[in-house]
């Protein structure tokens, strides 16, 4: 298969992937046990929204997440944030490069030329043990709850699943749809829930995705904005943008505040 054959194979998948959830949120199919974990979390946030914490987890791998290998993360990013603080910890990771499997160094490759530039059998910067790794990330999470991109649940959780099975763990972290709360909030306070469409274009706003010094000091330098930390980082910023936008709590700090001092790269 050339690149142009893989390129296109890529896109099939990622399209199929991509409606089968569009078809799953339409249909309320939605996993029920998230559907009341998250109903849960809503709950607890309900009580005192301005100062609950949520914490919004993103990683990058060594090979695509579609080729249904052990997804093993190269790089892993946490941001935890409140309506009132905003963003106020931030965890970034590297991890050793794995043995990488027989036949599949083309595609590492390839999905490090064009996705995250982290060299597949190099690491950028110092790197983090698994076991350590995932008693860390247990550390900062409020609960054995982390959230992500609906669209990333699965490869998150699979790739927690693993951190968890080669530390030696037994607690294992649950990853939540970042969406399914949001829309949980909304209903709470009588607003308007998202669609799914709609939820995904006001998650990964275009301009949002262009404020490149919010990733880490490594993808900084080879300029390029798919780094765990800063998809980590946009997540939050979003979603605290959409929950401050329907509180209507005075007391939270403005989102325009919290934009701006990013930019200028002194937000924490």
């Amino acid at each position: 298969m050339n690149d142009v054959e893989r390129k296109n194979s890529d896109r099939e998948l990622l399209w199929w992937d991509a409606a089968r959830l569009r078809r799953n949120y339409a249909s309320n199919t939605v996993d029920k046990t998230l559907e009341r974990l998250v109903a849960d979390q809503v709950e607890a946030a309900m009580s005192n929204l301005g100062d609950h914490v949520i914490a919004v987890i993103g990683a990058e791998s060594t090979l695509p997440y579609h080729l249904k290998q052990l997804p093993t993360p190269r790089e892993v990013g946490v941001v935890s944030f409140t309506l009132n603080r905003g963003v106020y910890d931030k965890q970034h990771y590297f991890l050793e490069p794995p043995d990488i499997p027989l036949g599949y160094m083309h595609q590492a490759t390839y999905h490090s030329d064009n996705h995250h530039r982290i060299p597949p059998t190099e690491s950028p910067a110092e790197t983090t043990s698994i076991r350590e790794l995932f008693t860390r990330i247990s550390r900062v999470l409020p609960g054995n709850f982390v959230y992500t991109s609906d669209t990333d649940v699965s490869y998150i959780q699979d790739v927690l699943s693993l951190l968890m099975l080669r530390s030696g763990e037994t607690n294992s972290i649950k990853v939540l749809p970042i969406g399914l709360f949001i829309n949980g909030v909304l209903k709470r306070l009588d607003e308007r829930v998202l669609g799914f469409k709609e939820l995904q274009n006001v998650l990964h706003p275009s301009y949002l995705q262009c404020m490149t010094d919010i990733c880490c000091e490594y993808h900084f330098d080879v300029d390029c904005p798919r780094c765990a930390l800063g998809n980590s980082i946009r997540l939050a910023v979003a979603t605290h943008s959409i929950l401050l936008a329907n509180t209507g709590d005075t007391n939270t700090r403005d989102y325009r505040d919290t934009t701006r001092d990013y930019r200028m790269g002194s937000y924490v």
